[in-house]
């Protein structure tokens, strides 16, 4: 398989990841919103197959999904994971522009937005956090996994340990050799992994939190990252090892590496221009102290 064939590949593969449990990702983001109120209309930004979608609309919200590709429809042959969405949820989901991530919505329309395994692949992040500002209304908020959250010091999507050494050739080939294999991989020679795992980091970027939070707050929203509290919350590979550790009175260390390792939850809230005194989400405690590091449309 040619590189470029394989990096249009990758991004169908990496839409299906979230799709075959996508309460997984969801629970843990629905729990750092705080309490939501019934009917809450929220967009899956990043939809894929629309799995999150489903997932929202069984639990009371007035759910909808947005994503760049239509992986639900002339698309679906990008996946591999292949579960249909019934009727009335697939009318929900929606293509968004490619070339500027304009979101078909109107402004002030959501309560929340979350993203699962997306913000990693954007190539404009600024743009698509103005669009998340645009379309949230006062004081809406959102919540954006990475991929990392699911297992301590492994790259999500590759399988492959230190994300922040995966866009190294050599290394990633060494990984392959070595017999690092995602799910999807195995059985399969180390050329072609390393093919595959080269055109997944092509489209796969971690840049510096401090980065990250310039440009949201920068569109208008306040932003903290929430690594701790996403332990404490979640059923992951961080908060098991936490579980364990606590035994014996160890927990801390892992509390301490999500803050400084980990992005697991990128959390923000749009700004009003005048507050009127109303309290703030982000200042009132519905979310823990802030992480000091964080890390196509497409989840």
């Amino acid at each position: 398989m040619a590189y470029h064939d394989a990096l249009t590949v990758m991004q169908g593969l990496a839409a299906s990841d979230s799709e075959a449990d996508p309460g997984s990702d969801l629970a843990p983001a629905l729990a750092l919103l705080g309490q939501i109120e019934p009917g809450a209309r929220i967009l899956d930004l990043g939809c894929g197959l629309g799995g999150g979608v489903t997932f929202l609309i069984a639990r009371g919200f007035d759910a909808f999904g947005a994503d760049i590709f239509e992986y639900w429809g002339n698309q679906a042959h990008l996946c591999w994971h292949k579960a249909r969405q019934p009727a009335d949820v697939l009318a929900r989901l929606t293509l968004a522009e490619s070339a500027s991530y304009r979101l078909p919505y109107p402004g002030n329309h959501f309560d929340h937005v979350i993203s699962m395994q997306v913000v990693e692949h954007l190539d404009d992040r600024a743009a698509v956090f103005a669009e998340v500002a645009r379309v949230l209304k006062p004081d809406g908020t959102s919540v954006h996994l990475y991929p990392d959250a699911r297992r301590p010091f492994m790259e999500g999507h590759i399988n492959v340990p230190f994300s922040a050494l995966c866009k190294n050739r050599a290394y990633l080939a060494l990984a392959a050799v070595l017999g690092f294999r995602s799910a999807r991989q195995q059985g399969l020679g180390w050329r072609e992994v390393y093919r595959a795992n080269r055109a997944q980091m092509e489209m796969t970027h971690y840049p510096p939190g401090r980065q990250v939070l310039r440009e949201v707050r920068a569109a208008g929203m306040a932003a903290r990252f929430a690594g701790r509290d996403y332990v404490m919350r979640s059923d992951t590979g961080w908060s098991k090892l936490h579980r364990e550790l606590s035994r014996f009175r160890l927990g801390w260390t892992v509390l301490l590496a999500g803050r400084m390792m980990l992005q697991p939850m990128l959390v923000t809230q749009k700004t009003r221009t005048a507050q009127a005194g109303r309290p703030s989400m982000m200042a009132a405690g519905a979310v823990s102290t802030p992480s000091p590091r964080s890390g196509s449309i497409s989840s």
